[in-house]
């Protein structure tokens, strides 16, 4: 999908972000939010604290692109200050899909993954190098040989040729990218790489898709003449959470360390 970057081309002056995005969306056909908090998808980082608010966005409803912006939300009790932030682009399936999360290795700090929701490691799967060494793969269990359908060479190469500082999830008929990294909707190197996305990757995953079905997830016959078949069973629906206990280590093994030093430092 191309998009005309002519709008962009010259750097806005500060403060003029949504004038920018607003000429943006005009000249290719997009509608722009500047904000809203009504929150329209599932995934994981949109279910994440209170005062939950999409930023600057900018959707289509035609084509195989979807929508882009900012997200914010403030973890229970803390304060307003220390915000959650994520980008995110989000493309559409052609069908319902099982919950799938691909955390990407680069922006794990400490070897801890960024995302908000800690899954069980027994959903871990391995697709071999070069993938396992860019991503860890979060699947249902039983959905180890729908995963190799879903995701064969050519996938994993599209997937690989996102930028490294996304995560990736798959959550019903969606396929999400976030990242807390930088994001700029104003810059024509961003919209090329979301055409990229929008072509390559879904262009390839959209005909599987198409194909797939889940023998887990077909129900008995209705009536004599159309078999019901679910998209997606149950146990493939939602990937299994734990209780987040090695990023609520790490943060109290910074407080307990700034505290010593705050005190180290006194009189």
């Amino acid at each position: 999908m191309m998009f005309n970057t002519e709008p962009l081309r010259t750097e806005p002056p500060a403060g003029v972000a949504a004038d920018q995005l607003e000429l943006f969306a005009e000249a290719n056909g997009l509608t722009y939010e500047r904000s809203t908090g009504q929150i329209p998808y599932k995934g994981m980082i949109f279910r994440s604290g209170e005062g939950r608010t999409i930023t600057h966005r900018l959707r289509s409803e035609a084509g195989p692109f979807a929508d882009a912006g900012g997200f914010r939300a403030i973890p229970g009790g803390a304060d307003s200050d220390l915000a959650n932030r994520w980008n995110y682009a989000a493309f559409r399936l052609p069908r319902p899909m099982p919950h799938i999360v691909l955390d990407a290795r680069a922006n794990n700090p400490l070897g801890i993954s960024n995302l908000p929701t800690e899954l069980v490691s027994s959903q871990r799967l391995k697709m071999g190098d070069p993938f396992d060494k860019r991503f860890t793969l979060y699947a249902p269990e039983g959905y180890e040989q729908d995963l190799f359908y879903l995701f064969p060479a050519h996938v994993q190469e599209a997937l690989l040729a996102a930028p490294a500082k996304y995560d990736i999830e798959i959550k019903g008929s969606w396929l999400f990218l976030y990242t807390k990294g930088r994001q700029d909707l104003r810059d024509p190197a961003t919209w090329e790489f979301l055409g990229h996305i929008a072509e390559e990757l879904m262009g390839r995953m959209t005909p599987i898709a198409e194909r797939w079905r889940d023998r887990k997830a077909i129900a008995p016959t209705t009536s004599k003449w159309r078999p019901r078949h679910p998209a997606v069973g149950a146990g493939g629906q939602q990937l299994q959470h734990r209780f987040p206990w090695r990023s609520t280590l790490v943060s109290l093994g910074v407080v307990i360390i700034l505290a010593v030093l705050y005190v180290a430092s006194g009189p």
